[in-house]
């Protein structure tokens, strides 16, 4: 992946995605992709709106790259994430981490309007080895793991908190030391491992728009 020099943050952080100015190309493309939207107007102009957010976000964090873009019905997307990710430990307690997770997302209309459960939007397509998460829903490859984000999310969040609550899942930053007391465990033995080896937690210390664990020749 190459590493692009970010442009600023803006002032006011991530709720200040739309002064982010687009690049040709990324302007292009959304131009392209919302003459394809269906639906009522209020949900076009919605979709176009976090689709607009995403590629903003991907402007000033070097670490997200979109890859693929629809907003005909649903907004769907895919997305590459520079971040650790915790494959099955070795049988002498050695965990093998990843450093690229390619997520596929998919934003519906419905989640405008009702709390939806917290495995509903986020997929990892990208590795599809024994993702060692107690919040990952086990599938077989070379279906995507669901990846769950709470319980329940609440109507209306936006994408960009999606992508922030996704690397922070991944990177265990948001990890809780109850984690086999909360619904959503989906992987028990992994809930296991985790409240054994709580030194490892978090993955990462370095927030989304940090560069610290990035190398700027890949």
């Amino acid at each position: 992946m190459n590493i692009a020099v970010p442009q600023k943050l803006p002032t006011n952080g991530l709720a200040a995605l739309r002064e982010v100015e687009l690049g040709a190309p990324a302007n292009a493309w959304l131009q392209a992709v919302s003459a394809e939207a269906r639906g009522p107007a209020t949900w076009k102009r919605r979709k176009q709106a976090e689709a607009r957010e995403l590629l903003a976000l991907a402007a000033i964090c070097p670490r997200l790259r979109v890859d693929h873009l629809d907003l005909a019905d649903s907004l769907r997307a895919v997305v590459f994430l520079r971040v650790p990710v915790a494959l099955q430990p070795s049988d002498d307690g050695e965990l093998p981490l990843a450093h690229l997770a390619v997520l596929g997302i998919e934003y519906r209309q419905e989640f405008l309007t009702q709390p939806t459960p917290g495995y509903s939007y986020v997929q990892i397509l990208s590795p599809t080895g024994e993702l060692w998460y107690p919040n990952v829903v086990r599938r077989p490859p070379p279906l995507g793991q669901p990846l769950c984000l709470g319980v329940q999310l609440p109507a209306g969040i936006r994408l960009r908190e999606l992508i922030v609550m996704s690397y922070s899942a991944l990177t265990m930053q948001a990890f809780s030391t109850r984690v086999m007391e909360i619904n959503g465990v989906f992987n028990t033995a992994a809930a296991i491992w985790w409240d054994k080896n709580l030194q490892r937690v978090p993955l990462s210390r370095t927030p989304i728009l940090g560069t610290d664990d990035l190398d700027p020749k890949e």
